[in-house]
């Protein structure tokens, strides 16, 4: 595996899975900004982009990086017929050497249709903690008919139309290139392709862009991803935009991403160090028992005032009240995610979940102290003020992880 030779405007070939594939760089390199990672489309490569990448790296200040893959562009020529898991494939055995040639810090994927989906499976099945978010625009996780059928017309439009034409402008063998990708989807096994079970396990801030007039794939994707995603996704619906966001609709495209990127890296430049985070104190506190703290033990972890709500569930006090409470110390988480309490909405569905959560270390600490009269009334309360499970996950805490804290601290753990 090579490495890139990363500059202002560098283009070059990068060595990756045995294969000679083609990249471009824009803006400052990963040891100075965060990197936005550039996934092309099905028939894209990086000429196809255009001015995209550079227009985005002046509007966020971030690094840009996109490159071909095998059988696009200037890249090795793939190997036909593709696999009907080419995304797949390609998200877990050529991106993860990709990423490793540019030397990371931190980076956002970017992806478009087919790129946006090797986006979510790399990020739904490679541990990554360099992944802090994604940009998906117009992503598919299962076949459409309606998507099918555009594929179809493709493939008539490319013999029998200018489509091969198109495509000789920025691929050395448009016709691998072409059937690669047009014999994958329509192959009869290809029907039944469903990825979308990686979207459980996301974990990063999502931006989805989708346009109302997509010819290939439907707002369904969305919502998919919406309701399985760990995180609140960011939806974007474009207004007389296909498939190709950036080309069809640029400004309103441009500006969600730098809005996106822009909140995500200030959530992470308040990001808790790992060294705060295995941070504790010299006991746990129990009345009549144990000493308590000093006042001034926590004030460096509680929240700002002018804190988002979302900023709130990835701030230091947030995340070490649920270490605290994993290893008892319940009078301390109790002291964590009341700060954050204090600052939530006073009737939102996130205030009444750690208003829970709090209720819950109440109860763990009333066990401790050997009062489970008082312990069981808590966990009443607690089970009480929980959001309904149809809301959840909220604060980043699911059903399951809710339950699992409840059980730690009820009369028989």
């Amino acid at each position: 595996m090579s490495k890139v030779d990363w500059s202002n405007g560098a283009k070059g070939f990068v060595v990756a899975a045995r294969k000679c594939l083609e990249y471009a760089c824009f803006g400052p390199d990963p040891s100075q900004a965060p990197t936005i990672v550039m996934l092309y489309e099905g028939l894209g490569c990086v000429a196809h982009w255009r001015d995209a990448p550079l227009q985005i790296s002046k509007a966020t200040g971030c690094g840009v990086f996109a490159y071909s893959r095998e059988g696009y562009g200037n890249s090795d020529d793939a190997l036909l017929p593709r696999p009907l898991d080419y995304m797949t494939q390609e998200a877990t055995a050529v991106l993860p050497a990709v990423l490793k040639a540019i030397d990371l810090q931190s980076c956002i994927l970017l992806g478009n249709s087919d790129g946006a989906t090797i986006a979510v499976i790399y990020a739904g099945s490679v541990i990554d903690h360099r992944v802090r978010g994604l940009i998906l625009m117009a992503p598919h996780f299962f076949t459409e008919p309606s998507g099918l059928a555009q594929i179809v017309l493709a493939k008539q439009a490319f013999e029998t139309g200018d489509l091969r034409v198109a495509l000789a402008k920025y691929h050395q063998n448009p016709d691998k290139c072409f059937k690669g990708w047009n014999d994958a989807w329509l192959d009869p096994k290809f029907v039944d392709w469903d990825v979308s079970e990686v979207i459980d396990y996301l974990r990063i801030p999502t931006l989805a862009n989708q346009g109302a007039a997509d010819e290939y794939g439907t707002l369904a994707q969305i919502n998919e991803l919406k309701n399985r995603s760990y995180l609140s996704v960011d939806v974007v619906v474009l207004l007389e935009c296909g498939h190709s966001p950036l080309c069809d609709a640029p400004e309103e495209t441009l500006a969600a991403i730098v809005r996106f990127s822009g909140w995500l890296w200030e959530m992470e430049a308040r990001r808790p160090s790992l060294l705060d985070l295995r941070w504790r104190p010299e006991h746990a506190y129990i009345s009549g028992r144990r000493a308590c703290h000093p006042e001034y033990l926590f004030d460096r972890f509680k929240p700002e005032a002018d804190l988002s709500d979302a900023l709130l569930s990835s701030c230091s006090a947030w995340h070490l009240g649920l270490s605290f409470f994993g290893e008892g110390f319940y009078w301390e988480a109790h002291e964590m995610w009341e700060a954050i309490w204090l600052r939530l909405g006073q009737t939102t569905p996130e205030r009444a979940m750690v208003q829970s959560l709090i209720q819950l270390a109440n109860a763990g600490l009333k066990a401790k102290m050997e009062r489970p009269k008082v312990q069981a009334r808590l966990l009443d309360l607690a089970r009480q003020a929980r959001p309904n499970a149809a809301v959840l996950p909220l604060m980043g805490v699911t059903l399951a992880q809710w339950q699992s804290l409840q059980a730690q601290v009820s009369p028989m753990a």
